[in-house]
């Protein structure tokens, strides 16, 4: 494996484990705040299925999902930012 190849393959990596901790900081806030999965769904406009693949951080959630999940949480943006 080339250098170049290593170094992608730890960035990837890097990107997933963020992408995990931003999730599992949504999950924490959405339980806090007593919010499910269906109106995860409704704020970002789109399935059940696929808010679920967001929700557990099997697909990451991009930037303007971000936005729309922390007005809908009211929290602000930099709490999921710092992480991802």
């Amino acid at each position: 494996m080339s250098s170049f190849q290593g170094g992608a393959e730890a960035a990837r990596e890097a990107g997933e484990a963020r992408a995990a901790h931003v999730a599992a900081e949504i999950r924490a806030e959405m339980a806090r705040q007593d919010k499910s999965k269906g109106e995860l769904a409704q704020t970002l406009g789109v399935t059940l299925n696929t808010a679920r693949s967001r929700y557990y951080g099997t697909q990451p959630y991009d930037l303007v999902e971000l936005v729309l999940v922390s007005l809908w949480l009211g929290v602000s943006f930099d709490s999921f930012a710092a992480v991802a």
